[in-house]
């Protein structure tokens, strides 16, 4: 009778390592995701921000003479 506790309480804790595993990783997956969107986004503004530069750039040789 004591082993048949024994053997629930184990199942418990084993189930209880399986949820928190599988709650890591998904918590894991959803910051890869974000991170990857977040480089994706900067990588957009700074190729903005470039094409702006070099339109002012441009606007500033035409203005100049050049």
């Amino acid at each position: 009778m004591l082993k048949f506790f024994d053997e629930k309480k184990g199942q418990g804790a084993l189930e209880y390592i399986l949820i928190i595993g599988a709650a890591v990783l998904i918590a894991a997956i959803v910051i890869a995701i974000l991170v990857s969107a977040g480089n994706s986004g900067r990588d957009d503004a700074n190729k903005a921000i470039d094409t702006v530069s070099k339109k002012m750039d441009d606007l500033t040789d035409l203005v100049d003479g050049n």
